[in-house]
């Protein structure tokens, strides 16, 4: 059974391992992640002061983890509800529902992982702010 999010949250992931070998993180769909993931890809190298994401998607949500740096990442949803989250451990994820507007801003030696609800589709994504406002008149 999906569960029906609609606000975005921070999570942590199982950890396994200690300070003597190392530690590891496991991302399984239902226990850490609420959505079943079908496309990973990462982000980094981001020059200073830039802004990544400032777009929504009608039907991908996402889990976000910033594995090296930090990010800040601001979401806005439909009711114009906005919310602030910094990620800064690799054994901690940020769940992004769909219709969602996001904007993430990465240190420069950040390296974020993102995993998506679904494949790419380019007409998924809502890439003009006022197109996703425009989602709350329809709704």
């Amino acid at each position: 059974m999906k569960l029906a999010i609609k606000k975005p949250y921070l999570f942590d992931f199982k950890l396994g391992g200690n300070d003597q070998v190392g530690f590891l993180s496991v991302a399984e769909y239902a226990e850490s992640i609420p959505f079943e993931f079908n496309r990973v890809y990462w982000v980094y190298d981001t020059p200073e002061n830039i802004s990544r994401g400032n777009a929504a998607n009608f039907s991908s949500k996402y889990a976000l983890v910033c594995v090296h740096g930090s990010a800040l990442v601001h979401i806005e949803d439909l009711a114009q509800n906005t919310y602030h989250f910094e990620l800064n451990s690799p054994n901690q994820g940020l769940y992004v529902p769909n219709k969602t507007w996001r904007r993430i801003t990465l240190s420069p030696e950040s390296i974020m992982i993102c995993l998506a609800s679904e494949k790419y589709d380019e007409r998924d994504y809502i890439r003009d702010f006022k197109d996703f406002l425009s989602l709350k008149k329809k709704s």
